[in-house]
């Protein structure tokens, strides 16, 4: 990303959930959901990498607060960002 230019944010992301290793609800106690590989690729250009915060509306439901870890996932000695 060049010096000085932010990504376009607040964002937007649409998509099924998908498994994960099912580890994050039990190491952090509380509800996770992973976004599958198509989702990720639609993330703004230039979005570094960290935690963000917004809302999450699953089924219809409620809005919920929410937090989101963007970044790298080491697979198979290949790097994937996740989600």
């Amino acid at each position: 990303m060049a010096a000085g230019k932010i990504p376009a944010v607040p964002f937007f992301l649409r998509g099924v959930v998908c498994k994960g290793f099912g580890r994050g609800s039990k190491e952090l106690g509380c509800p996770t959901a992973n976004f599958s590989d198509e989702v990720v690729g639609t993330l703004p250009e230039g979005l570094e990498n960290g935690i963000y915060y917004g809302f999450a509306k699953v089924n219809n439901d409620q809005v919920h607060k929410m937090v989101a870890s963007i970044g790298w996932k080491s697979i198979l000695q290949k790097r994937k960002k996740k989600l």
